[in-house]
C-alpha cells in the first residue's frame, strides 16, 4: 500500500456522533461489495478539522484525543465508522461482531494513502443459516474476507486514478 510502510503506524479514532457520520455519509461512496459499503468524507468541516487536530496532537508526541501514549513518530489518523443497521443484522451479538471485525480490519492496515474519516455500512444481511451462531467463526472469516476485498477495491480504484 505504502512505500514506507515499514515506518508507518495508524491511529484509529472512531466517529462517535450522528453529525459526524451523515457528512461522511454525504460523501462519496468508494466501493461496494455484497454486504458493505464504503463512505468517505469529502471537503472542509468538523471532521478535517478533528482529524488534523488529532494528527497534530500525536506527530508532537502529545497524548490523542482518544488514544493512549504515543511515542511522537509519524502517525498517519484516519476516523472510522460502522454502521450496522438492525435490519440486516437482527441480534446484538451479531452486529457487535461485525464492528469488531471493522474496527481490527482498519487497525491492521498498516499505511494509508491519505488521511480521512470512512463509514463501512453494511447493505445486505448474512443469512442465518450459513453460520452456527450470532458470533461464529464462520461469520469471522466471512465477514474479515469481504472487508479485505472492500479495502482491495479501494487501493485498486486509487491506483487507477493515479
Amino acid at each position: 500500500m505504502c512505500a514506507r510502510q515499514a515506518h508507518c503506524r495508524l491511529n484509529v479514532e472512531h466517529l462517535k456522533t450522528h453529525s459526524q457520520f451523515q457528512q461522511v455519509l454525504s460523501g462519496r461512496q468508494l466501493a461496494l461489495t455484497e454486504h458493505f459499503a464504503l463512505h468517505a468524507n469529502e471537503g472542509d468541516n468538523e471532521l478535517t478539522d478533528r482529524l488534523a487536530k488529532v494528527t497534530r496532537l500525536t506527530r508532537t508526541g502529545q497524548q490523542a484525543l482518544t488514544t493512549g501514549p504515543v511515542t511522537g513518530k509519524p502517525t498517519d489518523t484516519i476516523l472510522i465508522g460502522a454502521l450496522i443497521p438492525k435490519r440486516w443484522a437482527k441480534r446484538s451479538a451479531t452486529r457487535n461482531t461485525i464492528r469488531r471485525q471493522i474496527y481490527e480490519m482498519f487497525r491492521k492496515v498498516e499505511c494509508t494513502q491519505q488521511k480521512s474519516a470512512l463509514v463501512v455500512r453494511l447493505r445486505a444481511e448474512f443469512k442465518r443459516a450459513g453460520f452456527p451462531s450470532a458470533s461464529s467463526e464462520a461469520l469471522k472469516r466471512a465477514v474479515c474476507a469481504e472487508l479485505k476485498q472492500l479495502l482491495l477495491a479501494v487501493s485498486a480504484r486509487g491506483s487507477q486514478h493515479s
